[in-house]
């Protein structure tokens, strides 16, 4: 099962339709943020809000299930809440994904 991820298109967001006919049968397309455009012109993408996001409507975060896996994807300059939902167990085992920071594993998560 294939997951597309980018993040901090700033505008040249060509490349999101060059990755969807490049990953045609991919589960899902998320952008992580900073797309700087109306995320109504991506339909086919999970979208959350960067610090440069001002066209359109954003969701500043989200949660989705792949198979037996639960991930929560937001941008990364909302790091800092994310580690404090990870201290208290908010994100128990799910995946974390972030911009700038690469996909990173809850401290508590097994795999």
């Amino acid at each position: 099962m294939q997951i597309v991820i980018v993040s901090d298109t700033h505008s040249q967001n060509e490349i999101l339709e060059c990755l969807e006919k490049k990953y045609k049968d991919a589960y899902a397309y998320i952008h992580c943020g900073d797309l700087e455009d109306n995320p109504r012109f991506y339909p086919n993408w999970l979208i959350v809000k960067g610090n440069n996001d001002y066209y359109g409507k954003f969701r500043e975060d989200f949660r989705i299930r792949v198979g037996s896996h639960r991930i929560y994807v937001t941008h990364s300059h909302r790091c800092t809440c994310i580690e404090n939902k990870i201290w208290f167990g908010w994100l128990r085992n799910m995946a974390v994904i972030s911009c700038a920071m690469g996909i990173r594993m809850s401290p508590r998560s097994n795999r």
